[in-house]
């Protein structure tokens, strides 16, 4: 019976070791590559690349000029 209970506590144990030390990780990782960021490139977007999102009445506005062309 107690082999039971020991096994149980240090399998939750670990089980607790791991997400800390993996949370705590994915802090730091993310903090340092906040604080020193790698790429320092200016991203020049093209317009004609990029998705345009339309309000429902634009966009049936828009249907309603090509259904009447």
């Amino acid at each position: 019976m107690i082999f039971y209970i020991t096994n149980a506590a240090l399998d939750i144990s670990a089980a607790v070791c791991w997400w800390i030390l993996k949370t705590t990780g994915y802090l730091v990782y993310g903090g340092i590559t906040y604080i020193f960021p790698t790429s320092t490139e200016k991203i020049d977007y093209n317009l004609e690349d990029s998705i345009i999102v339309l309000d429902k009445e634009e966009l049936y506005d828009r249907l309603l000029q090509q259904s009447t062309n």
